[in-house]
């Protein structure tokens, strides 16, 4: 379980999302992530996660909830991040279109040099997220994880228009 801080005032359809995040240690059981939600609407939002592994491996998800209810588009191993507790890591999303909406992102430890290329990319046809909405941050911590707690941080928010 975790917490969930949502910015109700920013209403946006194409975002470009930037923000550092980083856990104090590696969760064991099925680790941990930070989630970014954008395009929050009522009970539906596409979401955005970046998910430390017990093994210190990054792992890229992203994933729609549609009425409360969550699918997951895709989920990638990131080739060559490996993480130790205290990394600061960057993350960028960003997401665009309206009747197919395109998400893109990356993850590289902060002080090294952009993915020149996306990590993980989809497209998606869902009609009640082809609108603005809101962004929000969650964290999570696995039920199974039996060094808790785990602080996730984020810091550094930027959003600009996309």
């Amino acid at each position: 379980s975790g917490p969930t801080a949502m910015l109700n005032a920013v209403s946006k359809a194409d975002l470009n999302v930037l923000f550092d995040v980083s856990a104090d240690k590696i969760a064991n059981g099925n680790g941990s992530l930070i989630t970014l939600l954008v395009r929050h609407a009522g009970s539906s939002d596409y979401r955005y996660k970046v998910r430390f592994m017990s093994d210190g491996t990054i792992h890229l998800v992203l994933s729609k909830v549609v009425s409360s209810t969550e699918t997951t588009i895709s989920e990638v191993a990131v080739s060559g991040l490996t993480y130790v507790g205290g990394t600061n890591l960057r993350v960028r999303l960003k997401i665009s279109g309206a009747g197919t909406t395109t998400l893109a992102g990356t993850v590289w430890k902060v002080g090294a040099t952009e993915p020149a290329a996306a990590q993980i990319t989809v497209s998606d046809t869902e009609a009640v997220l082809q609108s603005a909405g809101s962004i929000g941050f969650q964290g999570y911590l696995s039920g199974a994880a039996t060094n808790a707690p785990v602080v996730l941080s984020v810091d550094n928010l930027t959003v600009t228009s996309g």
